[in-house]
């Protein structure tokens, strides 16, 4: 006679030894995930306050068509009073080898190796979709990569003045440096208001225009 509640007893240990190993086997994509999850959250909080301190615009996960079906997707634009910051948010959790002129960034994590699109050159296509949209210079626009803790990586620099890998810890200095900097004339407050709705009715457009493609 088959002893039903043994038997099932057995299965369910057999399913947790199961969700634990492969637990086990993909334990670093699994931390890589949650702690991506939470660091973004807190970092839009840290740029959300930046930008409030300075009186700066700041529009979060901007969708801009560029094409009948084809979008791209900006983490963060911040409206300074010189510049124009496209900021690529990133939170990687591991070792990062890397230098701005790569085509691919090493990241490793553990014993994995991951082969990653540079966001520098990825934020510059978008710059120059911004650029076009807004009717602005390239020379308005500052493309930053924002690296989040607990990435480790070395400093990494670019020939581009206008192109930076910026820490987590460094970046609200940073940019009120380069802004005290900067020898451009400052934007006015009417060019800045506009610019921030003209980006953001596009980015609303672009919303509705791909939920009624889908």
């Amino acid at each position: 006679m088959i002893n039903y509640t043994n038997l099932t007893i057995l299965m369910a240990t057999l399913i947790l030894l199961l969700i634990a190993s492969i637990v086990f086997v993909n334990l670093d994509d699994i931390k890589g995930f949650f702690i991506g999850v939470f660091k973004k959250v807190r970092v839009s909080q840290k740029l959300k306050k930046f930008a409030i301190d300075h009186d700066f615009p700041l529009l979060s996960d901007v969708v801009l068509q560029v094409g009948e079906d084809k979008a791209v997707k900006i983490d963060h634009i911040m409206i300074g009073n010189k510049y124009i910051y496209v900021i690529g948010a990133k939170c990687y959790y591991g070792y990062l080898s890397a230098k701005a002129i790569d085509e691919k960034w090493l990241l490793y994590q553990g014993n994995k190796l991951k082969h990653i699109n540079n966001p520098l050159k990825n934020n510059a296509v978008r710059i120059k979709v911004l650029a076009k949209l807004l009717n602005n210079s390239l020379d308005d626009f500052v493309n930053i990569i924002y690296l989040s803790k607990p990435v480790v990586a070395c400093k990494i620099e670019s020939d581009n003045n206008k192109e930076f890998v910026i820490f987590e810890e460094d970046f609200n200095k940073f940019i009120e440096i380069y802004e005290r900097q900067c020898q451009l004339n400052e934007f006015s407050i009417k060019s800045i208001e506009n610019a921030a709705k003209k980006i953001f009715d596009y980015h609303q457009r672009s919303i509705i225009n791909f939920k009624e493609l889908n």
